[in-house]
């Protein structure tokens, strides 16, 4: 058994703590919802949740893990456990991670936007041992979404068991789920609990506080676009929720969204400043509005999770990735939520939610208009518009919530046009696809979501004819019907793997280990940023906030350029390695030297290691007879360096240059140049030095500042409400 299974359990029912029994019930059932969507995992006695069995197709690591089908699970694999470890190991140091050296020529990392330092959940993994972390932190995501959607339905009127309804569909429904080992889940799972507050406002209650650290938590999540959807998304549900006093409602919702950016500055500001130096900030635009049939896709799978196949069993064919489609959120969803907005004319709230979930779904598929609309806007454009996906699915999620109750009180308007709805949308299915899933051997699952929508479409407005009595005692199986569903559609989603398998350390890791200068892989292999797992320099790198200057030096000298994407180094005679210090060179087994310079340092069954003669010191003087140098103290963004010098020179250290570098000579401020305009330079005159060169992220002093700031306006906010 995972030791990691208890532990769950007994987290979960350490709800049954909570005074208010009924948030102490939802609690438990949550828990144990997010449990059994783990349980994949938790059958390995050492499984962790990861996708990273794909290194099995890559040198070094085949044959050392079992390759999986979860291609869209990929960033997971390369970006996010790598950033996650290495935050984790800074942090157990004792220092900040604002400078990984691991990627590309070192890249700033506290300001990437997606490591997310200080976010609750991860500092916590930072500290936990790590199988159990891996698993906590998934789990944590699931509970919050679902209590937060608990919390928001309650603050709705719902009954208890709608309020429960609705936390289980959204911590299972498929956007969640599909983004579960992202930071994006951070943010995601914070949604419903935005909303919570700007219902309260709404209400005229005291909301201002709540917004403000929820909104803060967003930012320091991780994707901090989620943040701004989620506050483009609310302003569509405050805007039809028409709160009275007007103006003072949606004073009080700016005051919100404004001190949570001042309580998170502390990141924000140089997450903001960074993404002004990046491609991705110049070159990056909006995708164009989906086509007719990249709609469908989309449409089709609220309808059934495997319409167009699974990544997890490598059965997906559809004509978008299989995350941007995954909003199935249960058979029962689609007909209980007709039941609401049959009342939309006398419900507000109903209205709010209904142009939320529009808004949402019309943004995603880039409705005419709407999309240039979005575009023009100075953060959302640069976005990926169908992660305001999220506004659809937490409305899909109350307004079932809402129906629920509506058919227990056996108000049935809206639940036959809800079925109709749906078999329209199967009808349709089978037209358009029935012929590929005989093809692709796909008939039997879709026959059996097919019987299920069936049941669901027809058993529900005949349950009208039951009394009220006997609707209340099915209302418990309503819910249990809407969990197996989720959980039986979604848990594919959550690759699992044994620990030991988890980015594992092979011969050829082992011998790069401790040895000076850069490492590089031939095409794929050592695919970034796993370099960053194993403590090695690689000159590539894998993240969406490429430094502008290093992805021109880039394009220009040693590969194919692209503003967000790894692009493999393709130009090995470039001069530029050697100046790099770029000294090892990782290929799959068997492989020739792009060089005939190159000698073969290390060849087995992982891996062949072929060393570069001519790599220059990562770090040098120029010219070189100008004196000597000593290393006195290494960390990542950070150097202690003793210099003895007869002349001028300068020194050169090989990490790219950006706006935080700072040095100081004797105790004196040096300038720190791009040399060569690309990495680090600093000038120096003859005569023995001490010299300290840090990076600390560009605008954290001033985040800090306005951090301190947001913090002393919420106290005084706190004080003034008290």
């Amino acid at each position: 058994m995972n030791a990691a299974l208890p532990v769950l359990v007994a987290l979960s029912l350490a709800g049954l703590c909570f005074r208010r029994h009924e948030v102490a019930r939802a609690w438990v059932v949550v828990g144990l919802a997010a449990t059994a969507l783990l349980l994949p995992v938790l059958w390995l006695p050492d499984g962790v949740p990861s996708p990273s069995g794909t290194l099995g197709r890559l040198s070094p690591w085949q044959g050392t893990v079992e390759p999986d089908g979860m291609g869209d699970l990929l960033d997971v694999t390369f970006k996010i456990e790598p950033w996650l470890l290495f935050v984790r190991e800074e942090l157990r140091a004792g220092r900040l991670p604002f400078w990984n050296p691991h990627q590309f020529a070192g890249h700033p990392l506290w300001a990437n936007g997606q490591a997310g330092p200080l976010f609750p959940f991860h500092l916590l993994f930072s500290f936990l041992p790590l199988p159990l972390g891996w698993i906590l932190l998934p789990w944590l995501r699931l509970v919050t979404a679902g209590m937060g959607a608990y919390l928001l339905a309650r603050e709705l009127r719902t009954s208890h068991q709608g309020g429960l309804l609705a936390a289980l569909l959204f911590c299972l429904t498929g956007r969640l789920v599909a983004f579960l080992l992202f930071p994006m889940a951070n943010a995601l799972a914070l949604v419903p609990w935005a909303f919570f507050f700007v219902e309260r406002l709404a209400r005229g209650g005291r909301g201002v506080r709540g917004l403000a650290v929820i909104s803060a938590l967003q930012l320091l999540a991780g994707h901090p676009e989620t943040a701004v959807y989620t506050a483009l998304v609310s302003a569509v549900y405050l805007g039809v929720r028409r709160a009275e006093p007007l103006v003072a409602t949606w004073l009080r919702w700016g005051a919100g969204w404004g001190l949570g950016a001042l309580l998170a500055a502390v990141e924000v500001v140089p997450v903001v400043l960074h993404l002004t130096q990046t491609s991705r900030f110049h070159d990056l635009a909006p995708g164009p509005p989906l086509s007719t049939v990249e709609t469908g896709a989309l449409l089709l799978r609220f309808l059934l999770p495997d319409a167009w196949g699974h990544v997890g069993d490598a059965s997906h064919f559809g004509p978008l990735p299989f995350v941007a489609t995954t909003v199935y959120a249960g058979a029962l969803t689609l007909p209980l939520a007709a039941a609401a907005l049959a009342s939309w004319q006398q419900d507000r709230t109903v209205q709010a939610l209904g142009a939320a979930g529009l808004f949402g779904l019309a943004a995603a598929v880039g409705l005419p208009g709407l999309h240039q609309a979005l575009g023009a806007l100075p953060l959302v454009g640069k976005g990926v518009h169908h992660y305001l996906l999220l506004g659809t699915v937490l409305a899909l999620a109350l307004l079932a919530a809402v129906g629920f109750d509506r058919w227990r009180a056996g108000h049935g308007q809206g639940l036959l046009a809800g079925g109709a709805l749906v078999g329209l949308g199967l009808a349709w299915g089978w037209w358009a696809l029935g012929g590929e899933w005989i093809e692709r051997g796909l008939i039997g699952r879709q026959l059996g979501w097919t019987a299920l929508l069936g049941v669901v479409a027809i058993g529900l407005p005949a349950s009208l004819r039951l009394g009220a009595d006997r609707r209340g005692r099915w209302a418990a199986a309503v819910l249990v019907v809407a969990a197996a569903d989720l959980l039986f559609a979604h848990s594919r989603s959550v690759p699992a793997l044994a620990a030991a398998e988890l980015h594992p350390e092979t011969p050829a890791l082992a011998f790069l280990q401790g040895r000076a200068g850069r490492v590089a892989g031939v095409d794929l292999a050592l695919r970034p940023n796993t370099a960053t797992v194993h403590g090695l320099l690689d000159l590539r790198g894998d993240d969406s906030t490429k430094l502008a200057r290093f992805e021109r030096f880039w394009a220009r000298e040693l590969g194919e350029g692209h503003a967000t994407d790894f692009r493999t180094l393709s130009r090995w005679q470039s001069p530029w390695l050697d100046e790099l210090g770029v000294r090892w060179v990782l290929a799959a087994p068997g492989a020739s030297a792009q060089d005939p310079a190159w000698t073969v340092a290390y060849r087995a069954a992982d891996a062949v290691v072929f060393e570069r003669p001519n790599a220059l010191p990562l770090m040098r003087l120029e010219p070189p007879e100008a004196g000597r140098l000593e290393v006195l103290g290494a960390a990542p963004g950070h150097r202690e360096i003793a210099l003895d010098l007869t002349l001028p020179a300068r020194l050169v250290v090989a990490e790219s240059w950006d706006r935080g570098w700072r040095a100081w000579v004797d105790g004196r401020g040096a300038q720190v140049l791009p040399h060569r305009d690309l990495v680090v330079g600093i000038d120096l005159q003859p005569g023995q030095h001490r010299l300290r060169l840090r990076y600390r992220p560009y605008g954290f002093s001033l985040g800090i500042t306005l951090s301190l700031l947001g913090l002393t306006l919420l106290l005084s906010v706190a004080r003034r409400a008290g």
